[in-house]
């Protein structure tokens, strides 16, 4: 019993010691935008809390003051849908396909969405126009996932399916778009999650990546940081 909504699913062990039950019920949330997907099979208890996931997965929000998000569901797998609270509390999907959409990151100015999408076969980092889909472009090179955008738009960031992060130089303009040759640079670690991305860019063009170790195992260790805003002034 948890929350007083009895659990019934099968468990399943994971990496580490997360354990996830799968419910067989829709476990209703107060919060209204995770509450519009009804009858769908998939919350979960993550190690006592219970999660929509992956039901609903924000990716990213825009200057503009959208929200893209990956919604889930029987018929179509995972999708990209945008919400917007200007507009009360509209939601549109605007990726919808058979295959598998995720990681959707809007451009600074807006009119660009990165993503990635296994309709190759493999997952890939496109970019497409928006609102309108009238562009859509391949970025990565061999595979790729988990795209951002540099502060100023004039690069792409993903991890590759090797791991390293990789950098793509990018010019949009209102009718196209100019990519240049990907350059690879620090191996990243495998992402945690689907969802969970295993390095961020600053607003000052800094990395904060996920390194693997390089030498051994080392012991795990965590630091608080403190009052660390200033740092990320110039």
């Amino acid at each position: 019993m948890q929350n007083g909504v009895s659990l019934n699913g099968d468990v399943t062990n994971t990496r580490n010691h997360n354990i996830f039950i799968r419910c067989n019920n829709f476990i209703s949330s107060t919060n209204n935008f995770v509450n519009y997907i009804t009858d769908y099979p998939y919350p979960y208890v993550v190690q006592g809390c219970c999660w929509q996931f992956p039901c609903v997965a924000p990716s990213d929000w825009s200057a503009q003051g959208y929200l893209a998000y990956t919604e889930s569901n029987t018929q179509t797998a995972d999708d990209v849908g945008v919400f917007s609270m200007a507009d009360g509390n509209r939601r549109t999907l605007v990726l919808k396909s058979a295959f598998t959409e995720v990681h959707a990151q809007f451009s600074p100015d807006g009119h660009w969405l990165a993503f990635t999408s296994n309709e190759s076969g493999r997952d890939d980092v496109y970019v497409q126009s928006y609102p309108e889909p009238n562009i859509r472009r391949l970025v990565s090179s061999g595979g790729g996932a988990f795209p951002r955008w540099s502060p100023d738009g004039g690069e792409l960031f993903y991890r590759a399916s090797d791991g390293r992060l990789m950098r793509v130089p990018i010019r949009t303009i209102t009718s196209s778009v100019e990519l240049g040759a990907p350059i690879g640079t620090i191996r990243l670690v495998e992402p945690p999650a689907r969802h969970l991305y295993p390095y961020d860019i600053a607003r000052d063009g800094r990395i904060l990546t996920l390194a693997p170790p390089t030498t051994g195992t080392p012991d795990v260790e965590l630091t608080l940081r403190t009052n660390w805003a200033p740092s990320l002034k110039p």
